[in-house]
């Protein structure tokens, strides 16, 4: 930048720049812009903070995520407390309703923002304009990001990223009344997430260091009134959230010497990931069995904070960033307990790496080889992130990619996930085989497949090995939901007594007499209709009416299996086959779908225009997830 430009001229072209890198920093997501809602999302769109919008003061007396009692599958329980995020998302629920895309489009343009205030402080570090720009785009375009912004659960860290970056931006500025402003941008990103609790330390930091500067400034005095600002908004700030969780506190589910090990080889992971930045994984390494050779390198790593900040302490504008990085990273490493049973997530190092964009903008400014190498490696960067983004925008490569990259005993989420994704297709046995391998290291997505593959053998009159699946299940993580198919399970099988005793128990327990009154009629249906269902039709039409019972009494993989036998009688009717074809869609698989349009066309049948489409969809996914299953199971 010539430094004799006039000042307006400098403005507009340090706008333009930001303009550039913020667009530039959407474009490598632009693959994850229709992407579904995925792992957590819709489990958290579903609690009632973001279901349904309330009045602005319940946001800042609830915790965040918090679903009932944990009885239930699912269920999370935390101390966390991030009220605005929990508002914003709660607003594009009512804007957008179960369209993801707007969700998205929010998260990109808090990324883009972000990218553009990356570039602001480096430009305040004293870094050329082109050196500002490389800088803010190592950190838009980072591979392991994506999580963050492609991820819609993942806005916490975006969000709290972006009023802590303009905190420090003007903590780093000029203006008269920049301290409260600041303190006012820290507070609302703590309400966002815990993580812009790193940024109140550094401005703290930059303002002591300030305060012993300033003139007539040495007397401790004057130097506490540089931190009031910050003080009274953390005070603020703890007041709500200990009323809002009661005293309540995350608990460690580990002992206190496996926590350790835990927080040295967290160390060390992330250190890895600064340096592997092409390769983002969904889950990374296991709380309850640490590696120890990552934990003897975080020992080694320990004192590399210290001495970067003590070679730092000549530059307190470099130094404060470096300082924000460091605590952001230390707030993930386990010292404090954090929900969860992962080790690292690639979502933690949003913060740590715009504060190191920042400083890189400052490094890189040196020499024009440094700023050609930045530059190589940013380019480096974008395509992987574009290709990361494409896995984020589709929920059948998500799914899979989850199953391929996960880790060992973690493996029930995203086995869950594919299972789901197959069921919904149609493909149960692909399906029960993905619920069959899970791992019971995360207990409640364990419990969830085994609740869901008991679900699968139902609906084929495999009641003994659902059952089975049910009780083991139950032995480890007890539900009422459990006790729910229990009861129906056992009704089918004609143990009406044990169903009863079975639906007594969940009534006592669900506190809800509407409910149990609608799971006791739906116990009565089934037991007079299965005696009925056993007996052989005489008919077309008997056949029929059995195949319809079937379905009513939830063994719609019987029912499908029935429907395509009558396809072929000979006094079958086009209305008939139409009927069967479109049931098929949601209860059949690929190959019954398409023997059913096979039999459509051979009879000479025309169905609904609409359909057409929907089966060459359907047809085209079934071949992408079979696709998935043979990479899963190499």
């Amino acid at each position: 930048m010539n430094v004799d430009a006039p000042a307006g001229i400098a403005r507009t072209r340090l706008l333009l720049a930001q303009c550039l890198a913020a667009l530039l920093a959407v474009a490598v997501y632009v693959p994850a812009l229709d992407g579904p809602f995925v792992w957590d999302d819709r489990l958290l769109l579903e609690t009632p903070q973001i279901a349904e919008l309330r009045p602005l003061g319940e946001y800042f007396a609830e915790p965040f995520w918090q679903v009932s009692d944990g009885s239930d599958p699912g269920s999370r329980q935390g101390a966390y407390y991030r009220p605005l995020s929990t508002l914003s998302l709660a607003v594009d629920r009512q804007l957008h309703g179960d369209t993801s895309t707007g969700f998205h489009l929010l998260g990109l343009l808090l990324h883009a923002v972000n990218t553009g205030l990356v570039l602001s402080l480096g430009r305040r570090l004293g870094a050329t304009l082109p050196a500002a720009v490389i800088g803010s785009l190592l950190f838009a375009w980072f591979p392991r990001l994506t999580e963050s912004v492609a991820w819609i659960s993942g806005r916490t860290d975006v969000l709290a990223a972006t009023f802590s970056l303009l905190a420090l931006r003007v903590t780093l500025g000029s203006w008269a009344i920049r301290r409260w402003l600041a303190a006012g941008c820290l507070l609302v990103g703590a309400f966002c997430k815990e993580i812009a609790l790193a940024a109140v330390v550094g401005v703290l930091c930059w303002e002591w260091l300030a305060s012993r500067k300033a003139r007539g400034g040495t007397t401790p005095s004057r130097r506490w009134r540089y931190l009031v600002p910050t003080g009274v908004i953390s005070l603020i700030y703890l007041a709500l959230r200990s009323s809002a969780l009661g005293g309540s506190s995350q608990q460690s589910p580990i002992s206190l010497g496996t926590r350790g090990l835990v927080s040295l080889e967290a160390a060390s992971r992330y250190a890895i990931m600064l340096l592997d930045g092409w390769q983002p994984r969904l889950q990374i390494g296991y709380l309850a069995e640490p590696d120890p050779w990552l934990a003897a390198l975080g020992v080694v790593l320990l004192p590399i904070p210290l001495l970067a900040l003590r070679k730092l302490r000549t530059k307190p504008e470099q130094l404060v960033l470096l300082l924000v990085a460091f605590v952001a990273i230390g707030l993930v490493l386990h010292v404090v307990p954090i929900q969860g049973k992962v080790v690292a997530a690639d979502r933690f190092l949003y913060l740590p790496l715009a504060m190191l964009g920042a400083l890189a903008a400052a490094w890189i400014s040196t020499t024009r080889a440094a700023l050609f190498a930045a530059t190589a490696l940013a380019l480096s960067y974008s395509p992987a992130t574009w290709q990361r983004a494409s896995v984020w925008g589709d929920d059948i490569a998500f799914w899979g990619t989850a199953v391929s990259e996960r880790t060992a005993r973690l493996d029930a989420h995203a086995r869950l996930g594919f299972g789901n994704l197959l069921a919904e297709h149609g493909m149960y046995e692909e399906a029960l085989v993905q619920y069959s391998l899970a791992e019971p290291g995360d207990a409640q997505s364990w419990m969830r497949c085994q609740y869901n593959r008991s679900g699968l053998l139902a609906m084929n009159g495999e009641f003994a090995a659902a059952i089975s699946a049910l009780e083991e299940a139950r032995r480890r993580t007890p539900s009422r939901l459990q006790l729910e198919r229990l009861a129906t399970l056992h009704a089918s099988q004609g143990r009406i007594d044990r169903a009863l005793d079975l639906l007594q128990k969940y009534a006592s327990e669900l506190k809800d007499p509407t409910r149990a009154r609608e799971l006791e009629a739906r116990i009565t249906m089934i037991s007079r209709l299965m005696p009925e269902l056993a007996r052989p039709p005489t008919t077309l039409a008997q056949a029929l009416a059995q195949a319809r019972g079937y379905a009513e009494v939830g063994l719609y993989r019987v029912a499908m299996a029935k429907l395509i036998i009558l396809s072929s009688h000979p006094e079958i009717t086009r209305e008939h086959l139409v009927g069967m074809f479109t049931s098929a869609f949601e209860h059949g698989t690929p190959d019954q779908l398409q023997a059913l349009e096979q039999r459509l066309r051979a009879t000479g049948a025309s169905y609904p225009p609409e359909y057409a489409e929907l089966f060459a969809e359907r047809m085209d996914r079934a071949r992408r997830l079979r696709t998935w299953v043979q990479q899963a199971s190499d």
